[in-house]
């Protein structure tokens, strides 16, 4: 019998026990739909297999059956055929559950890949931010491992830092810089979604946007009690716009409605390449908003802050634009950059201005840099600002490349990409944010080893 094309490249095993999300994973990987996902342990009992195609690398996917220590016939069946196959993987990705904290099938499990003497990671899945953290995370300490992935398949959360990790362990592979990356965010229909408080006239907004009245206006909070979308064009710029139900605090809804339409409009986020924050200009932002504006960031998505009702608020003796701007620095604290327009949507003021820096970061999300140019800026960065040690040795910086993902992202080629701090990984994309303009927009740098690239050459000797 043939092998699959599939068996034989770089084999990557998703493995855990039922119901952590492996299927959810394999879905996302391979950007198919290939695996049943269904809320119930033990819906995949046999392997499947895909292929991920990342940075113009592919590598196999191997969705395994969920292992538990229960004595049923299937169990059973499951534990011996993954015992059996372990081994013969490249790499294991051991999936859990982050809500639910970590388990004796967890524990037990672990313990078998552990011994198989392969490279693994720990991904934590179902986790919301990439920067909290609950209690149940720190159980997982208790496997003995130092770092852990924090992801999120349903809302494609680091993800790509998961891939960047399985990448330090492929030998000798060429990337195609060339080809067009998966991960990729910007639609041709240019969807946007509108968020925020109820009562800060998304609706309004949204109509004065598409020149017409398109959706019920009023002055009693919630009204728009579903997500909603529109086509809309404004000079050479089509778009397709989300209006979506005021997002409430969760200590304010009522499992019912207003807890479904928070959950329609948080998912219309993740599906959104552009995001509009509406805040009242007459009330100050709120953390409530700052985490609706996590939510983008950490998925990679740009985002307009939308100060509306300005023709009030400017009426207010201690309110004004620099007072104002001041007040989101601070509440918005753990962004570097973003950008902001003050509108009315009643009088239609500034409405061109909020056009004007939709595309401003649409092309910001496009911008391109030449090779050439990049090196001689990274050059000159590393030369101020050498990278840190790792296991006393100095980690080389080698070559660096814009890849064709819309999201501004970059392949830098290393030694010891695993020494790369956070820190350092932060100084790179600020400084890329500072030099070649992309303020407003996510800059992602990820560090490969240098056989990766066939065609790089060190800077810090």
């Amino acid at each position: 019998m043939q092998k699959l094309d599939s068996e034989k490249l770089f084999s990557v095993a998703l493995v855990g026990r039922p119901n952590v999300g492996k299927s959810s994973l394999f879905n996302v990987l391979c950007k198919k739909r290939l695996a049943l996902v269904k809320d119930l342990p033990g819906v995949t009992r046999d392997l499947r297999r895909g292929v991920a195609k990342w940075w113009g690398k592919e590598f196999s996917v191997v969705d395994t059956g969920g292992w538990t220590n229960a004595e049923d016939v299937i169990s059973r069946a499951i534990r011996e055929k993954l015992q059996s196959q372990l081994g013969s993987f490249d790499f294991l990705v051991f999936v859990c559950d982050a809500r639910q904290g970590l388990t004796a099938d967890d524990k037990n499990f672990f313990s078998i890949v552990r011994d198989t003497g392969k490279p693994f990671l720990v991904a934590l899945n179902k986790v919301d931010s990439e920067t909290t953290e609950s209690m149940d995370e720190y159980e997982f300490y208790g496997l003995g491992v130092e770092d852990f992935y924090k992801i999120s398949c349903e809302h494609k959360i680091g993800i790509s830092d998961l891939v960047e990790e399985v990448f330090q362990h492929v030998k000798d592979f060429e990337i195609d810089l060339n080809d067009e990356d998966p991960e990729s965010h910007i639609s041709r229909d240019f969807p946007i979604t509108v968020v925020g408080k109820p009562n800060v006239g998304k609706s309004s907004l949204v109509n004065r946007i598409l020149k017409k009245e398109q959706q019920l206006v009023s002055s009693v909070a919630g009204t728009t009690t579903d997500t909603l979308s529109f086509e809309g064009q404004h000079g050479d710029l089509s778009f397709l716009i989300y209006d979506t139900a005021g997002v409430r605090r969760k200590t304010k809804l009522d499992g019912g409605l207003e807890g479904l339409t928070m959950i329609k409009a948080l998912e219309t986020i993740d599906k959104a390449d552009f995001i509009l924050l509406v805040l009242d200009g007459t009330e100050k932002p709120s953390r409530q908003e700052a985490r609706m504006i996590e939510r983008s960031s950490e998925q990679n998505k740009p985002f307009l802050i939308v100060v509306n009702k300005w023709d009030i608020a400017k009426e207010k003796d201690e309110w004004n634009k620099e007072t104002y701007k001041k007040d989101l620095v601070k509440e918005f604290h753990f962004l570097k950059s973003f950008e902001f327009v003050f509108v009315s949507a009643l009088t239609g003021s500034n409405i061109d201005k909020l056009f004007e820096k939709l595309q401003y970061l649409k092309e910001k999300m496009s911008k391109r840099i030449t090779t050439g140019e990049l090196n001689r800026f990274f050059d000159r960065a590393i030369k101020m600002t050498p990278a840190p040690f790792y296991n006393n040795k100095q980690v080389r910086l080698y070559y660096i490349t814009q890849t064709k993902q819309k999201t501004p992202s970059f392949l830098c080629f290393a030694n010891h990409p695993k020494g790369v701090t956070p820190a350092y990984r932060r100084f790179l994309e600020n400084r890329i944010r500072e030099e070649f303009d992309f303020n407003g927009v996510p800059v992602r740098v990820f560090f490969l080893p240098k056989d990766s690239s066939k065609r790089g050459h060190k800077f810090n000797d």
